[in-house]
C-alpha cells in the first residue's frame, strides 16, 4: 500500500467516523500534502518518518514565518494521522508523540465597541441587499456564529419564527443557538427577499449554493467603508469575537459562554477573560468611591 494509499484511508476514517467537515478534511488534506513533500526531500514516504524528521519539519515551519498557532494546527492534524497508522497497524511507533507543540501566540483576537456594531447595523439600509447584511451582522454577533455556519444555515429552518436553532460546529459538535427577538426580526426581514423554496437562507445569485466566504468578506468591508471603520476590524470574526467579549463583561457565566460558542475546550474560551480586564478596570475606575472619577472622592487621594 502507498502512502497516498494510507492518507485516503485517513481521510475516509475522519469522514465516515468522526464526521469532520469538508473544511477540516481540506485542511488536514494540505497539512498531510506538505508533510510529504518534506519526506520526498529526505527520500522516504511518510510511513517511515521518525522523530527527528518531524521535529525538523515543524521547525522549518516555524522558520518559514507561520504562527506558533498554525503550527500547532498542523501538528494536531499530524498526530491524529500517525496515531491512525499505529492502529491500523502500518507503523510499529508513533514518531509523532515526543514532538512538542510550540507555545501559542499571545495575541488577542480583535473586538469592536458596541458603538461601532451600531453604527454597522445604522449602515444596513431597507434594500434587500441591506437586509441580507444586517441579517448577516446580527447572527454573527448577535449569536455568536462562525462563518462557516452562518453560510450553512437552511432556509426550511425558518419557515415559521424559531427561539433556537441547531448549529453543527467544529468537529461535528452541535449545539442550540439562541435567536434573539433583534436578530429574528432582521432574518424575518431577509428572508421575505428569499424564496422559500430556497435551500439556503443566504443563498449565492444562481442560488446553487450559499453565497462564499469571500462575499461575506467584502459585503462587510464596503459596509466599514460606508460608516467610517477600519475595514481590518470588521470581519466575521471579529464580530464573533465582540459577542463573547461583550457577553463577558455583562456577567455571562464562561461556561455559558463555552457552550454559546461551540468552544470543544474552555481553555478557548478563558482568552476572553483578558480581553475584559480592561472593560474591568475602567468599571472600577469609574465605580470605585476611591476613584477620582467618582464623586465622593473629592478631595481624596484617589486610586
Amino acid at each position: 500500500m502507498t502512502s497516498a494509499d494510507q492518507r485516503e484511508m485517513f481521510f475516509d476514517m475522519l469522514t465516515a467516523e468522526r464526521g469532520v467537515s469538508p473544511n477540516t478534511l481540506d485542511a488536514y488534506r494540505r497539512d498531510l500534502n506538505d508533510l510529504s513533500g518534506f519526506m520526498n526531500q529526505r527520500k522516504r514516504p511518510l510511513d517511515q518518518a521518525n522523530s527527528a524528521d518531524l521535529v525538523a519539519y515543524f521547525s522549518q515551519l516555524l522558520d518559514q514565518g507561520l504562527s506558533a498557532a498554525t503550527v500547532s494546527r498542523r501538528r494536531a492534524a499530524v498526530r491524529q494521522y500517525y496515531k491512525f497508522l499505529l492502529e491500523e497497524g502500518h507503523i510499529p511507533d508513533d514518531p509523532s508523540r515526543q514532538v512538542l507543540a510550540p507555545k501559542p501566540d499571545k495575541d488577542l483576537p480583535q473586538t469592536l465597541t458596541l458603538e461601532q456594531i451600531q453604527s454597522l447595523l445604522a449602515g444596513c439600509d431597507d434594500t434587500p441587499q441591506g437586509s441580507r447584511l444586517r441579517a448577516m451582522v446580527m447572527l454573527l454577533y448577535g449569536s455568536g456564529l462562525r462563518v462557516s455556519e452562518l453560510l450553512s444555515l437552511k432556509r426550511q429552518l425558518f419557515i415559521r419564527p424559531v427561539e433556537h436553532i441547531q448549529i453543527t460546529g467544529k468537529g461535528g459538535r452541535q449545539r442550540l443557538v439562541p435567536i434573539s427577538p433583534k436578530t429574528q426580526q432582521a432574518l424575518t426581514a431577509h428572508l421575505a427577499n428569499v424564496p422559500t423554496k430556497a435551500t439556503w437562507v443566504f443563498p449565492s445569485r444562481k442560488g446553487t449554493s450559499a453565497i462564499s466566504r469571500r462575499r461575506v468578506g467584502q459585503m462587510l468591508d464596503d459596509l466599514a467603508d460606508q460608516v467610517g471603520l477600519d475595514r481590518a476590524l470588521v470581519h466575521p470574526h471579529a464580530l464573533r469575537h465582540s459577542f463573547a467579549t461583550h457577553m463577558l463583561e455583562r456577567g455571562a457565566n464562561l461556561r455559558v459562554l463555552q457552550t454559546l460558542l461551540g468552544h470543544a475546550d474552555i481553555s478557548t474560551t478563558e482568552i476572553y477573560t483578558h480581553l475584559s480586564s480592561q472593560h474591568l478596570r475602567e468599571t472600577l475606575y469609574a465605580s470605585h468611591p476611591l476613584s477620582p472619577n467618582h464623586p465622593s472622592s473629592e478631595g481624596g487621594s484617589g486610586l
